[in-house]
């Protein structure tokens, strides 16, 4: 089973209340939530193998020439170069690292590819 990590955490966070805390106050609603789905798909699914496939870049740059409004509706910040800079609630951005450790924890594979996001 390959899943697409960036779309099911942000699922989480706008999905999952953000009263869901750590004990020491950090937002974890997308951790949790993001946990719960893969619990889920897991036991209906009982995939032989898991990989968490990643967005090493959530807006390509030859998907943008093809689509110029591609995720538009998202950038802060236009890098020239480099990939652009995407809106990400502070609340997640704080998250993203506890779910690649939570994931190394499981012995979750993430896989990325440069240039490519991971529905790719």
């Amino acid at each position: 089973m390959l899943l697409d990590s960036a779309s099911l955490y942000f699922r989480a966070f706008y999905g999952v209340p953000d009263t869901v805390k750590a004990p020491n106050g950090m937002p974890v609603n997308a951790v949790r939530g993001f946990l719960d789905m893969i619990a889920k798909l897991v036991t209906t699914y009982e995939p032989t193998h898991l990989v968490a496939c990643w967005d090493d870049d959530w807006r390509p740059q030859w998907r943008v020439d093809l689509i110029p409004s591609y995720k538009t509706h998202r950038v802060v910040e236009i890098v020239a170069g480099a990939p652009d800079v995407e809106e990400v609630p502070d609340p997640l951005e704080v998250q993203v690292p506890l779910i690649r450790d939570a994931l190394a924890a499981l012995g979750i594979t993430i896989i990325g590819a440069a240039e490519h996001e991971a529905d790719d």
